[in-house]
């Protein structure tokens, strides 16, 4: 089962980070796509695949890189004239417990606020990572 988040002004306790970069997953995606390989060597594709029907003006990618190659990655969707949903989080397994992962989302969010926008997420209930994550930004259960 999913939870859905949303975060405001009021309750957000991020910033952003000089860390983490906007990154151009179309004129770069062979760095994306073997970040994507480093999770699951089937989860790399070509990359007309990837970006068949992707609607680029919905959409922005953030990540972080240690030793040049991204460790982190999050995306901003924009959704909706009212809320944008930080989406697509992940960091590589060994370079978890680093901070990266609050890192990226609080960076992503601050965004999403500055932008007059509310910033919403979505994750599994199993999730337990993310969950504490976005509850650490101020991130808080939508009922």
């Amino acid at each position: 089962m999913d939870i859905k988040f949303q975060c405001t002004k009021d309750s957000f306790k991020g910033s952003t980070h000089n860390c983490v970069l906007e990154f151009d997953a179309y004129e770069n995606y062979e760095q994306l796509n073997e970040y994507f390989g480093s999770f699951d060597k089937s989860l790399m594709c070509p990359k007309e695949e990837y970006f068949d029907g992707f609607d680029y003006d919905t959409w922005d990618d953030y990540v972080i890189f240690e030793d040049g190659k991204i460790v982190s990655r999050a995306g901003i969707w924009k959704y909706s004239q009212t809320a944008w949903e930080v989406a697509g989080v992940s960091t590589l397994p060994e370079s978890r417990c680093k901070g990266y992962g609050e890192i990226i989302v609080s960076h992503c969010t601050a965004i999403i606020l500055n932008n007059g926008k509310t910033a919403t997420c979505t994750t599994s209930d199993s999730n337990i990572a993310m969950r504490r994550t976005a509850e650490k930004i101020g991130f808080m259960e939508k009922v």
